[in-house]
């Protein structure tokens, strides 16, 4: 899990790209999970393109537009993780 909320924990999606490429030089089977309080699409598009492998969603922050979330996740390649 690499943690890419800046304000609370410093993370970035520089980082998330660094962990891709330090996890893919040891292992092509390790998965890379973005997680952050993901609120906007287009973070799982950010995701996706830094090359994680999956992203951790908040039913409790999403509420009714999780099943969007999953959806959209599912349709772009990412696995899902519910919390």
């Amino acid at each position: 899990f690499i943690n890419t909320d800046s304000p609370a924990y410093g993370g970035d999606m520089t980082e998330l790209k660094s962990a891709v490429k330090a996890v893919r030089s040891v292992s092509e089977t390790a998965t890379v999970v973005l997680k952050d309080i993901v609120v906007d699409e287009i973070q799982l598009g950010l995701a996706k393109e830094a090359g994680a492998d999956g992203i951790l969603l908040m039913s409790a922050v999403l509420g009714p537009s999780l099943e969007n979330f999953l959806d959209l996740a599912t349709t772009i390649g990412l696995e899902t993780i519910v919390e």
